[in-house]
């Protein structure tokens, strides 16, 4: 698994080089194609006019400000010459007295221009709609001023005018670069400035570039320039990716097989021991025969170690059983079920540990109950080390079998766990098989473990 991590870090290390060696890249050929370019306009030609009247929306109407109510009510005026009720917005009402002075033949003066918004409502600048009609031939240069870049008599119209709308937008909008008709338009400090594909194609190459307007298969996109690295570089990139990928499947096949590995080999361990500990279980069963055959014989103290000894063997030949069974892969025959009443079951064990139960409703389930024996005595013995004398039980049954643990302790944290577990010796941790495997055997058995800490009570879930 460290493998695959490490080949997945490499992986990304290798997109973040790629990434920072095509930014590297491009600004080289940007500094260099600057210093190639021609000046079509200089950046204080451009800074003596308005922003809204160089854009390309500068041509149409702004449904930002008004709609086509408002507009036909513009037409209405220019319709009939009278004007409109229904026009009563300042922007109306200007674009209205406009109309109308153009209606009625009556002149304009400069400050008229100067005083109301340059744009018409319904697109275009109020000096060019005003030159248009009154047929001005020789506009005065405060008109021109006003006059959007679309309109031919404006100054910047035949030094840009081979750039399309679309790049003039990009541009304006504070685009660095844009590619229009073969030729790249770069904008900086001085101005905007051109260059023809027989000037920039050979910067590209030098830094191996591949600029294009194609809109898929970019390794970078800006504007509507491609950018892609160059081929052979881009051939050498896409090898280490390849490879690093390899490695990466590589190292998740091998920690699988690792893992496999580990558990053919824990699966040995296990069969080697089921297998050798029948023979000292067999053995040990003889002896305890041939003794029970003198119990009478034997002093009292010797029969309680004989009826200690008869449980002991007893569960140690259903432990070898019940693991030759955990060897298969089928989770029925590794957690067998036995059918056997509620009341026995609990019986069975609160005798022996002598603690309470509540049964709710009896029944007979066929369930795995020597591994919930094993959690269940588990919970009660942890309990009476942590919880303290009192502990009870309580057993429902619906459409699962809950087994409820209470005592009166206080169930540590998570965090107040892994601290004690950390300060504690190992004598002093002696909790039974641990609520972790508790948990991870009832999980196996399609069940879980719930725990509640206000009251202290641990819960054996499990279906029937």
């Amino acid at each position: 698994m460290f493998r695959a991590l490490a080949a997945l870090l490499l992986a990304l290390l290798s997109s973040q080089t790629a990434a920072s060696e095509l930014h590297t890249q491009l600004k080289g050929f940007y500094d260099k194609a600057w210093q190639t370019g021609t000046l079509m306009v200089a950046q204080p030609a451009l800074n003596a006019y308005p922003q809204a009247l160089l854009v390309s929306q500068s041509q149409y109407p702004d449904f930002e400000e008004v709609d086509w109510q408002d507009l036909n009510a513009l037409h209405q005026v220019v319709q009939t010459c009278q004007p409109t009720p229904s026009i009563v917005s300042p922007l109306l009402l200007a674009a209205q007295r406009f109309e109308l002075a153009l209606c009625r033949d009556e002149p304009l003066p400069i400050e008229w221009f100067e005083q109301n918004p340059l744009l018409h409502p319904a697109g275009g600048s109020y000096a060019e709609r005003y030159v248009s009609a009154r047929g001005i031939t020789t506009p005065s240069p405060e008109l021109v001023q006003r006059f959007t870049l679309a309109n031919e008599e404006h100054p910047l119209h035949a030094a840009l005018n081979a750039l399309s709308q679309a790049g003039r937008d990009a541009l304006l909008s504070g685009y660095r670069a844009y590619l229009d008709g073969g030729r790249l338009w770069l904008n900086g400090e001085e101005g905007w400035k051109a260059l023809s594909h027989e000037q920039w194609a050979p910067i590209a190459e030098q830094y191996r570039l591949s600029l294009s307007t194609n809109t898929t298969g970019c390794d970078y996109r800006y504007g509507n320039i491609c950018n892609q690295l160059h081929p052979a570089y881009r051939g050498v990139m896409i090898a280490v990716l390849v490879a690093v990928f390899c490695a990466l499947i590589l190292g998740l096949a091998r920690s699988l097989y690792d893992r496999y590995q580990q558990r053919r080999e824990r699966q040995f361990i296990l069969q080697l021991l089921t297998h050798e500990l029948r023979t000292p279980i067999a053995s040990l069963g003889m002896t305890v025969e041939m003794l029970r055959s003198q119990f009478d014989s034997l002093e009292p103290s010797t029969q309680d170690v004989l009826w200690r000894l008869l449980a002991d063997h007893q569960r140690l030949s259903q432990l070898t059983e019940t693991s030759k069974g955990y060897l298969s892969t089928d989770k029925r025959e590794q957690f067998k079920l036995q059918t056997a009443s509620l009341s026995e079951w609990l019986d069975n064990i609160c005798d022996c540990l002598e603690v309470d139960y509540t049964l709710e409703q009896d029944k007979t389930l066929t369930l795995p109950f020597y591994w919930l024996s094993i959690c269940l005595k588990n919970l009660i013995q942890n309990a009476h080390h942590h919880g303290g004398d009192q502990i009870w039980l309580r057993v429902c049954v619906d459409k699962r079998v809950r087994v409820c643990v209470y005592d009166n302790g206080v169930f540590p944290s998570w965090w107040q766990r892994l601290w004690r577990r950390y300060k504690s010796s190992s004598s002093e941790r002696n909790m039974g098989i641990g609520l972790f495997l508790v948990a991870r055997l009832m999980r196996q058995m399609g069940g879980k473990l719930v725990i509640k800490r206000h009251p202290t009570c641990c819960i054996l879930e499990l279906p029937q």
